[in-house]
């Protein structure tokens, strides 16, 4: 398989991933399901929910990563995809790795490559484990000293103790701002998440939030959404305290 194969494949495989398990409501390039394949050029032009960025980084960063990584943009799609590493996202270090081991990216660098592929496999996930593996194997002593000292100055940064606890907690500080809303049943908009090119609007600040934008949704039904993306995003980490559901709460004189 050439490099350019190898890419649509990689491309492909991981933007399916990312809109299935998230089955988000904005527009999604063709069905992602089970033996579905998008072209390319669909790949290219998915959609990122820009809103994303402010509660789950991590996956925003890596859905634009995918998305310049199916468009033949190396430089930014290895920037992208290194910001959403630093924020715990296995699935940005497992194409990391591969890119750079396989040079599939746009730069080879074996060691490099090796160091992501062990810091996506720290979660014991059976599949990034064995392809960090049969690298390993591949690989020669030296890069593999190479790669242990890339990896022990990677690890404070990348490794789940600091990034995914550091995921967890943003997360959890930004959630706590549209649960603290959740009782009095205020509706909000989130750019890709309720809608497509939204407005910035704040609830009770802006009484005419469903006016200016009709996509707006209870805050509630947002909380699930946006804590389906940060489910995938720590997916297998041991270390995570469950967010658990809104608790809703009476409003005041009720």
């Amino acid at each position: 398989m050439n490099v350019r194969a190898r890419i649509v494949v990689l491309a492909v495989s991981a933007v399916v991933m990312f809109h299935a398990a998230m089955a988000a409501p904005a527009v999604q390039p063709g069905q992602a399901g089970a033996g579905n394949r998008m072209p390319l050029a669909d790949v290219a032009r998915a959609n990122c929910p820009q809103g994303l960025e402010r509660y789950v980084p991590g996956e925003y960063y890596y859905c634009v990563g995918v998305r310049d990584l199916a468009a033949g943009k190396f430089a930014r799609a290895r920037e992208m995809l290194d910001d959403a590493a630093r924020w715990g996202n296995k699935r940005a270090q497992f194409l990391l790795g591969v890119g750079y081991f396989k040079g599939d990216a746009g730069q080879l660098n074996r060691p490099l490559g090796l160091a992501y592929l062990q810091l996506a496999s720290e979660r014991d996930t059976p599949f990034y484990l064995a392809v960090y593996r049969s690298a390993a194997k591949q690989a020669s002593v030296q890069e593999q000293g190479q790669a242990r000292h890339l990896l022990q100055a990677m690890m404070p940064v990348y490794g789940d103790a600091t990034a995914a606890r550091r995921a967890e907690r943003h997360y959890r500080h930004e959630r706590s701002d549209l649960t603290s809303q959740a009782g009095f049943d205020e509706k909000v908009c989130i750019d890709g998440i309720t809608g497509e090119k939204v407005p910035p609007l704040h609830p009770l600040k802006d009484p005419s939030v469903t006016v200016l934008c009709p996509s707006a949704q209870p805050v509630d039904q947002v909380l699930v959404r946006l804590d389906r993306y940060a489910d995938r995003l720590l997916e297998g980490w041991v270390g995570r305290v469950t967010v658990g559901d809104a608790q809703r709460v009476s409003a005041p004189g009720k």
